[in-house]
C-alpha cells in the first residue's frame, strides 16, 4: 500500500513539473521561432483558399453615452467589442502551448471602420491591443471604441423626444463574399454601462445586413430624453408667461402701465424663443412644436401690444365727441344687449296683441257705425307709433360712451386671449513587456497608457517599476440635488486590456490615493479618497475613488444672496402706492429677473432630470409666486380704480371686515351686561341684530384695495420665508 502511494506521488509530481515547464518562456520562444508562426504572413487573407469567406463575430459592450449634440446631429459613445474569427494559416497541434496572446500587429486583422463616424474613417484598434489565438486558429481581439457618429435628429416633440442613433461597423475594402460581419447577440451588452443624466436608453438592437455587396453591422441605440430639467426651467415659465400675457386687458387704463406690461411680455417671449432655438438644430423639417408654440405666443404678445394701444386711444377720446354708430352696435352686441331686447320685446309683443284685441272688441260693441273714420284714425296712430319705434330703435345705443367701449373691448380681448392661450397650449403640449493598462472609464480614448519615452526600471530579480503619466477625462455620475453645496464621487478605473484575472491581476498596497503632489483646486476640495478592487466577469478593475466637495462661496455671493434679496423684494409690490403708476412694471420686472436667474442657474447645471437641483425647484416656485403677485396686483388695481359712486359688493365688504378683524374688535369692545330677560329686551336685540349687516357700509373701494394690499404683502412675505426655509436650509445643512 505504501508503494502505491509513493508511486502516485511521483506521477503527480512529474505532471506538475511538466505543466510548469510547458508554460515557461522557453516554450514560447521556441514557438515564435518555428512553424507555423515562422512562415506566417499577416498580410495574407486568413484562408487557404483565398476565395473563401471569413465570418467575423462581434459582441459590443456600451460603457457610456458621453454626449448628444442636437444642433450638430452627433452622438458620442464609449465602449468596446470582442471580435472573433478563425484563421486557417496559423494552427498547430502542440499541447504545450494551447493558446498565445500577442499585440495585434503580429496578426491579420479584419479591417473594421466606424463608417458613420464624423471624425475619421481610420481602422479601429491600437498597437497595444492584444490578440489571443488558440491552437485551432480561433482569434479573439478586444477593441476599444470612443466614437462620435452622425445621427438623424427628430426634435418635433422636444423636450419629450425619443432619438434613435446607431454606430455602424464595416470591413473597409472588403465585400461580403470576403468578410461578413455578424453578432451572436441581438442587443448591446449594458453590463458596464454608466447611466447618462440626460438620456435614458429605451432599447438596443444589433442588426447585420449587406448593402451594395458590403457587410454592415448596425449597433442601434434608442434613447429617451429625461424632460424634468426642461419642464422646470423652460416649459413652466413659458406657460406662466402665456397666462400673464392676456392680463394686460385687466389693468386699469388710468394706471399708465399697460404698454410697459405688454412690451415686457413680448420681450420675455423673444428671450425664451432665443434660448430654445439655441438648443435645437437649425433644421426646417422637422421643427420643434415648442418653437411653433413660442412663435405663436410671440405673435399673440405683439397683437396684444397693438390692441392695447388701440384701446388706450379709445379710453382717451374726448367724452364730448360722439361714438360712431357702428362701434356702438358692436359694443351692444358684445354686451348681449340686442339679445336681451329681442327676448324682452317678444314677450311684450304677445301681451300687447292680446290687449289690442280686447280694445277692438269693446270698440266694435260701442261704435260700430263710424267704422270708416275710426279706421283712418287708427292708421294715422299706427304710422306715428311706427315712426316712434324706429327712432327708439335708432337711439337704443345712444347711451354707449367711449369709456364703456373701452371696458367692453378689454373684457372681450381678455377672454379671447386667455382662450387662445389655453387652446394653443393644449394643442402643442400633447518594448519590454509591460501590462496593457487602459483607463476604462475614459471619455476620450481607450488606448493603452504610457509613451515610448517612458522608462522602465528592472532589477536583477526581475522586478519592474514603470512610472506612467495620466492626463485623463473620465465619466462620472453627477448628483446635483444640493447644488451648490453638493458632494460628488468620481472614479478613475484601470483595467488590463484584453487579459483576464487569470493572466494579469492588479493589486495595490494603498487604501487611499497619494495626495503628496496634489495642487488645490479653486472650486473643489477633496474630502476623501478610496482605492477599491473589483472583479467582474473574470476581469479585474482597480478603482481610485475621489470624493469631492464644492466650495460654495462664489455661488453664495453671486447667486444665493441676490435670489434671496429678490425674493424679499417681490412682495414689496403691494406697498407701492396704487396711484404711482409703477406697480405692474415692478411686478413684471421681478418676474423677468427670476426667469433670468433661473436661466443662469440652469446653464451651470447638467441637463439632468433625475435628480434635479433643489435650487431649480426653489427658483421655479419663486417664479410662480412672482407671476401670482402680478395677477393679484392687476386685480387690486382694478379694485382701486373703481368709481367711488358705485357701491362695494357686500361679500367684499365682509371679507375686508374679516381681514381687519372689525368683528373681533366689536365683540371684544362691547361690554357684557347681565340683563333680565323680558319681551322688550328681546325686541331691542332683534333690532340690533337687524342693523348688524349695515356695519360694513363705511368700506369703500379704496379702503378695500388698501386692506388687500397689506394682507397680500403679509401673505407673500410669509410664503417667501417658508419656501426659503424649506429649500435653502437643507441646502446649507447638506454643505
Amino acid at each position: 500500500m505504501a508503494d502505491k502511494c509513493f508511486f502516485s506521488l511521483v506521477v503527480l509530481t512529474f505532471c506538475c513539473i511538466t505543466l510548469v515547464l510547458s508554460n515557461t518562456p522557453t516554450k514560447f520562444k521556441t514557438w515564435l521561432g518555428s512553424e507555423p508562426y515562422l512562415s506566417y504572413n499577416k498580410r495574407i487573407f486568413p484562408r487557404s483558399n483565398q476565395n473563401d469567406n471569413v465570418t467575423v463575430e462581434i459582441k459590443y459592450y456600451l460603457i457610456a453615452i458621453n454626449g448628444f449634440d442636437e444642433v450638430a446631429g452627433q452622438m458620442e459613445t464609449a465602449g468596446y467589442m470582442k471580435v472573433k474569427w478563425n484563421t486557417e494559416l496559423l494552427t498547430w497541434s502542440s499541447t504545450d502551448i494551447p493558446s498565445i496572446t500577442l499585440p495585434q500587429d503580429n496578426f491579420w486583422l479584419p479591417s473594421l471602420v466606424v463608417s458613420n463616424s464624423v471624425n475619421s474613417l481610420f481602422e479601429l484598434g491600437h498597437k497595444s491591443y492584444p490578440v489571443r489565438i488558440d491552437s485551432n486558429g480561433d482569434c479573439e481581439w478586444t477593441v476599444g471604441i470612443v466614437a462620435k457618429t452622425a445621427c438623424a435628429v427628430d426634435v418635433s416633440y422636444y423636450p419629450f423626444d425619443v432619438q434613435s442613433c446607431k454606430v455602424t461597423l464595416n470591413p473597409w475594402g472588403f465585400n461580403d463574399n470576403q468578410i461578413y460581419l455578424m453578432s451572436t447577440e441581438t442587443t448591446i451588452d449594458l453590463t458596464h454601462y454608466m447611466e447618462n443624466v440626460q438620456w435614458e436608453i429605451v432599447q438596443t438592437s444589433v442588426v447585420s445586413k449587406s448593402v451594395s455587396s458590403t457587410s454592415f453591422l448596425n449597433l442601434q441605440i434608442e434613447m429617451k430624453r429625461r424632460p424634468g430639467y426642461f419642464i422646470v426651467n423652460m416649459v413652466i415659465p413659458i406657460l406662466i408667461l402665456g397666462l400673464l400675457n392676456g392680463l394686460v386687458f385687466l389693468l386699469p387704463a388710468d394706471s399708465g402701465e399697460r404698454v410697459g406690461f405688454a412690451i415686457t411680455a413680448f420681450l420675455t417671449f423673444a428671450v425664451f424663443l432665443t434660448m430654445v432655438s439655441a438648443n435645437l438644430p437649425k433644421a426646417s423639417e422637422p421643427m420643434s412644436l415648442l418653437c411653433y408654440f413660442l412663435t405663436l405666443m410671440l405673435i399673440m404678445s405683439a397683437l396684444s401690444c397693438v390692441i392695447t394701444i388701440m384701446t388706450l386711444r379709445v379710453y382717451h377720446q374726448d367724452e364730448g365727441s360722439e361714438v360712431p354708430k357702428w362701434l356702438r352696435n358692436v359694443v351692444c352686441f358684445l354686451n348681449f344687449e340686442k339679445f336681451k331686447k329681442w327676448f324682452c320685446s317678444s314677450k311684450g309683443s304677445k301681451n300687447s296683441i292680446h290687449a289690442d284685441n280686447d280694445d277692438l272688441d269693446d270698440d266694435d260693441d260701442e261704435m260700430a257705425p263710424p267704422l270708416q273714420r275710426k279706421t283712418g284714425f287708427d292708421d294715422e296712430k299706427s304710422e306715428a307709433s311706427s315712426e316712434d319705434t324706429k327712432e327708439e330703435e335708432e337711439d337704443d345705443t345712444a347711451h354707449v360712451t367711449w369709456i364703456k367701449v373701452g371696458k367692453t373691448l378689454d373684457i372681450f380681448f381678455f377672454t379671447l386671449f386667455v382662450l387662445g392661450t389655453v387652446i394653443i397650449t393644449v394643442f402643442f403640449l400633447d518594448y519590454l513587456w509591460k501590462p496593457s493598462l487602459v483607463l476604462s472609464n475614459s471619455v476620450e480614448s481607450l488606448k493603452e497608457l504610457g509613451d515610448q519615452s517612458y522608462r522602465i526600471r528592472i532589477d536583477n530579480y526581475g522586478n519592474h517599476e514603470w512610472v506612467v503619466g495620466i492626463v485623463s477625462k473620465t465619466a462620472c455620475s453627477v448628483d446635483i440635488t444640493y447644488y451648490p453645496f453638493d458632494k460628488q464621487s468620481c472614479n478613475i478605473t484601470f483595467n488590463p486590456w484584453g487579459y483576464t484575472q487569470d493572466q494579469i491581476d492588479l493589486v495595490t498596497e494603498n487604501t487611499e490615493v497619494d495626495l503628496t503632489h496634489y495642487q488645490e483646486n479653486v472650486e473643489w476640495t477633496i474630502a476623501s479618497t478610496v482605492v477599491d478592487k473589483l472583479i467582474l466577469h473574470n476581469n479585474v478593475y482597480l478603482n481610485f475613488v475621489l470624493k469631492l466637495e464644492r466650495k460654495p462661496g462664489y455661488f453664495i455671493i453671486n447667486m444665493i444672496i441676490p435670489i434671496l434679496i429678490l425674493s424679499l423684494l417681490n412682495g414689496l409690490v403691494f406697498l407701492l402706492p396704487a396711484d404711482s403708476g409703477e406697480r405692474v412694471g415692478y411686478a413684471i420686472t421681478a418676474f423677468l429677473t427670476f426667469a433670468v436667474f433661473l436661466s443662469m442657474v440652469s446653464e451651470n447645471l447638467p441637463k439632468a432630470s433625475e435628480p434635479m437641483s433643489m435650487l431649480c425647484y426653489f427658483l421655479t416656485l419663486m417664479l410662480c409666486l412672482s407671476a401670482l403677485s402680478t395677477i393679484i396686483t392687476i386685480l387690486i388695481l382694478r379694485v382701486h380704480h373703481q368709481h367711488e359712486d358705485s357701491e362695494c359688493p357686500k361679500f367684499l365688504r365682509h371679507i375686508i371686515a374679516f381681514i381687519k378683524c372689525d368683528k373681533c374688535k366689536k365683540w371684544c369692545c362691547t361690554p357684557k351686561k347681565v340683563k333680565e330677560i323680558n319681551p322688550d329686551d328681546e325686541e331691542e336685540e332683534e333690532d340690533e341684530l337687524g342693523e348688524n349687516p349695515d356695519d360694513t357700509k363705511h368700506i369703500t373701494w379704496k379702503v378695500a384695495a388698501r386692506v388687500l394690499d397689506y394682507f397680500f404683502f403679509l401673505v407673500f412675505l410669509g410664503a417667501t420665508s417658508a419656501i426659503s426655509v424649506l429649500f435653502l436650509i437643507p441646502l446649507a445643512m447638506a454643505g
